[in-house]
């Protein structure tokens, strides 16, 4: 009977113990009618920063092995209202020569968010400086992220993909319509 009720007593606890672990989001308010949804990974601080209406929010890592992110996004008259998904082939072609405009010596790929958002990966191929960063158009809002070495090692595949991962968990939450 002992043994019955002890597993009882996990079967019970074990959903109890998966919400406990969920990572609650952080909401960030873009406007009156726009606020973003986003998990914070793991071992990292947020700070927001805005340049008029366009958001900075610097991702801090609490540990030199992790890479420094930072997010930026502001809303794009060119793309109004339209996701990189939308964009004709010479427009994609347009927007990857934009992204690698700064870079002294790029590569780039495209990825997919978990939903399946295009994603423009650039990476600069310096011995210099590591950093990485990664575009996409969303509802008419230009996104990136910077992804940066912060003690000047070779960003890994893992690196690249925290800060994936991030853009795949990061939710556009409209107000409703009055």
């Amino acid at each position: 009977m002992k043994k019955l009720f002890a597993v009882l007593l996990v079967v019970l606890l074990v959903p109890a113990f998966a919400l406990a672990q969920e990572v609650e989001p952080t909401i960030i308010k873009v406007n009156d009618t726009l606020d973003i949804s986003v998990v914070l990974p793991d071992g990292y601080a947020m700070t927001e920063t805005w340049y008029g209406d366009v958001l900075y929010a610097q991702m801090d890592p609490q540990s030199e092995d992790q890479p420094l992110m930072v997010l930026s996004l502001g809303y794009s008259e060119e793309y109004a209202d339209r996701s990189i998904g939308d964009l004709s082939e010479e427009e994609m072609d347009a927007l990857i020569a934009i992204s690698i405009t700064d870079f002294a010596n790029p590569t780039y790929d495209i990825a997919e968010t978990s939903e399946g958002t295009k994603l423009i990966v650039v990476d600069e191929n310096s011995e210099h400086d590591e950093y990485a960063e990664i575009y996409t158009v969303y509802q008419g809002y230009f996104i990136g992220m910077l992804v940066e070495s912060v003690d000047g090692t070779q960003l890994t595949e893992d690196n690249l993909n925290v800060a994936i991962q991030f853009l795949s968990d990061m939710q556009f939450v409209h107000a409703p319509e009055a």
